[in-house]
């Protein structure tokens, strides 16, 4: 069972990803969707305005309110955008290989 997940990670990761989510389709088509390019962006976002107001600390106290409701809010809009874009997609194509990471493999 490992050896079939490690070996459909390895296929699934290109040689030259234009951005660093590489989609798949269930076929096994490259499926260019502009939303799951930029699933990463769902955990980076608050990730970064996490760490961001961590280092600076009381120097956010007039803005850091607005970057802590921002940050998810863009979040949850671009999850929703991957949601209803893979919605609009025929059944056969609403699988997806997403591979975040393809260094690992």
């Amino acid at each position: 069972m490992i050896d079939n997940l490690v070996s459909t990670l390895a296929s699934a990761v290109p040689s030259a990803a234009p951005s660093p989510v590489a989609v798949y389709s269930a076929t096994g088509d490259a499926a260019a969707s502009t939303a799951a390019q930029f699933s990463w962006l769902v955990i980076a976002i608050p990730l970064v305005s996490a760490g961001l107001l961590l280092v600076i600390g009381r120097a956010a106290d007039r803005w850091g309110h607005i970057l802590g409701l921002a940050a998810p809010t863009a979040s949850f809009v671009i999850g929703l955008w991957a949601f209803f874009d893979l919605l609009s997609r025929p059944v056969a194509d609403r699988v997806q290989d997403i591979s975040l990471v393809p260094w690992i493999a």
